[in-house]
């Protein structure tokens, strides 16, 4: 039986980005989650940089915003949570923004013929 975590929202959009991730369910993809990701630094008129520092004290961390950006790694649950919070967005957001990402750009299969 899983557990849903009652303390805040922030830590609902924690165990649900985990469950996500770990679960049956497809994870939105990698590329997707930084196309989001980097509209979203885009929207806010942040660098990478300032993005970094923001999010995570450091600019160490400038390189790890550009391979999530390019879909080359997609950020873990307390990393995508310091994102959304200097980002000004909540985690969900960026989940549902890149499922609805992703429905638009796949495919439906088309009907065959009887």
């Amino acid at each position: 039986m899983l557990t849903i975590p009652l303390v805040g929202v922030d830590n609902i959009c924690s165990w649900l980005y985990t469950l996500v991730m770990t679960a049956e369910i497809n994870p939105p993809s990698k590329k997707t989650i930084g196309l989001v990701l980097k509209k979203l630094r885009l929207k806010a008129n942040l660098t990478q940089i300032q993005l970094s520092s923001k999010a995570f004290g450091t600019l160490s961390t400038q390189r790890s915003i550009s391979l999530y950006e390019i879909g080359r790694i997609r950020p873990d649950t307390q990393n995508l949570a310091k994102l959304a919070a200097a980002l000004n967005v909540s985690v969900s957001d960026i989940i549902d923004t890149a499922y609805s990402v992703e429905a638009a750009i796949t495919p439906t299969p088309t009907e065959q013929p009887a």
